[in-house]
């Protein structure tokens, strides 16, 4: 079983984003990010239990970060949703 080299220090998104301090909103937003990079370092196979185990049962969580790399696999960048799109 392989784990993101993003994440596998620290073993939750939510201390590996180094967003301890920040408003909840800027929390929640950096571990989605940091979730969502670690996801697509991932075998597409892998990346289901992974997610579910990395959002610890955080069902609202586990959809945002399906639907962000869905966006991806249609051809999408992580740059264009957490950035905006190109110009």
């Amino acid at each position: 079983m392989g784990d993101a080299p993003v994440l596998r220090a620290r073993g939750r998104a939510g201390d590996a984003c180094g967003c301890r301090g920040m408003p909840e909103e800027v929390r929640r937003f950096a571990r989605l990010r940091t979730l969502c990079e670690g996801a697509l370092e991932l075998p597409e196979d892998q990346r289901p239990g992974w997610i579910g185990r990395m959002c610890e049962g955080d069902e609202e969580l586990i959809a945002e970060v399906e639907e962000i790399l869905r966006r991806v696999d249609e051809g999408g960048t992580l740059a264009e949703f957490f950035n905006g799109p190109r110009r």
